[in-house]
């Protein structure tokens, strides 16, 4: 069996998005032949923006955990009675720190401790990660970010023990929005790009979530061959869908995630101002005031939840989306698993009536509509799979609806359009 580390500050009890990425891949790594093992921080001695307790139930039984201690600056934050700050500084305006205080400490993170203060937990995961590679005769680390401090503990590894290392960025580093609020001088940005550039240059693989974010990574490493960096973007596990929720009918807008002020939310909320019925705005996670402002001068029908658990927030979103397909299957295909000597699995949306994932889309927006909007019918214009779509949700809803399509369109898809 294949032996792997994951090296990860972010680990439940840690809430967040990041914390799901590495969670999931720990869960079904072992089915591909793995043993797992996970370096992260002992939780009595971390500092999370935010704490998620059910994600605990959710690591898996078949790995092996390891935490450490750490040397965090950030828990100055906890003899306050705060929590340290998000990406971005999403929830420092809920926390009140304001004025000159705030532009001292965003200084400070900035100049100081470079290239973020999570590296002060480094020594003591390096230390920890030496002994397990040669307990265990581990020969692949993965090391994952943010926080990107994490990515020099596996340059550290890979220079001192010849392992095999994986570099798996989730965002951007030195290109990242927030960066002009870190009040960095020349020397700390120039000091930043080399240690990203060092570590993208080094690392025997990179992965990321993006295309856009994997060429952004070679531009910044001219020495990153392309062929070295691979694109797996965040997905979903269908574990966590095995629910159902019922459906209203008012139009709403969610959001799930970070959002900061350098979030442009002006040119969304100005479109929504010239929709004559009111629209409902719902943020599932943290948010400043002045979005939440901006928000509740469009809107009368604004929902603030702040952060939310794992399976909250997912049946939260669950909301829009109960009636609208079918839950599709992961099917194995043998002829590209045999090809590309790996388990290749397709999701079936072509099982829909529609024969594609376009029903999702359509209804949601259709039913969406007030009977006033519903009266004037639906026009729509597709060549094939988007027109299914928006054909058989008028017709479930009893909508006039008025379909255009190119010429040269396939009979099949013009007659399951007509039907």
């Amino acid at each position: 069996m294949k032996k792997i580390l994951i090296i990860t500050y972010y680990w439940p009890p840690s809430g967040g998005a990041g914390v799901q990425r590495w969670l999931k891949f720990a869960k079904y790594l072992p089915e591909f032949g793995y043993e797992v093992h996970v370096l992260t921080v002992d939780a009595e001695k971390a500092n999370y923006p935010q704490e998620d307790e059910s994600l605990i139930s959710e690591v898996p039984k078949n790995i092996h955990v390891h935490t450490t201690k750490t040397s965090d600056p950030y828990v100055i934050y906890s003899l306050f009675g705060r929590k340290a700050p998000s990406s971005g500084f999403a929830n420092e305006s809920v926390q009140g720190v304001s004025g000159y205080v705030k532009k001292l400490a965003r200084f400070i993170r900035g100049n100081v401790f470079i290239p973020d203060p999570r590296k002060g937990w480094n020594k003591f995961a390096i230390k920890k990660a030496a002994e397990l590679i040669k307990t265990h005769g581990l020969e692949t680390i993965i090391t994952t970010s943010p926080p990107h401090s994490t990515q020099l503990i596996g340059l550290e590894l890979k220079k001192k023990y010849g392992v095999k290392w994986v570099a798996d960025m989730r965002d951007p580093w030195t290109k990242i929005y927030y960066v002009s609020e870190l009040l960095q001088t020349k020397w700390a940005q120039n000091k930043n790009a080399n240690l990203e550039r060092t570590v993208l240059e080094n690392a025997d693989s990179v992965i990321t979530v993006s295309q856009s974010l994997a060429s952004e990574f070679c531009e910044l490493a001219p020495r990153l061959k392309p062929e070295n960096i691979e694109v797996i973007s965040n997905g979903f596990d269908e574990d966590d869908f095995q629910f159902d929720v019922p459906l209203d009918k008012q139009f709403t807008i969610g959001y799930m995630g970070t959002i900061t002020e350098q979030y442009d939310v002006t040119a969304l909320l100005k479109t929504v101002g010239l929709i004559e019925d009111d629209v409902a705005f719902r943020f599932i996670g943290d948010a400043p005031a002045q979005v939440r402002n901006q928000t509740e001068e469009v809107s009368t029908k604004t929902e603030f939840t702040g952060y939310l658990n794992h399976y909250k927030a997912i049946e939260k979103a669950a909301l829009n989306l109960r009636e609208v397909a079918l839950k599709t299957p992961l099917v194995k295909n043998n002829q590209y698993s045999q090809k590309y000597q790996s388990t290749i699995l397709f999701k079936r949306e072509d099982l829909q009536q529609v024969r594609s994932y376009k029903i999702r889309g359509a209804y949601n927006k259709i039913s969406s509509l007030t009977e006033k909007q519903r009266a004037k019918g639906i026009i729509c214009a597709s060549a094939g799979n988007h027109a299914q779509g928006v054909a058989l949700s008028c017709k479930l809803l009893k909508i006039y609806g008025v379909i255009y399509m190119p010429s040269p369109t396939p009979k099949q898809k013009i007659n399951q359009v007509k039907n």
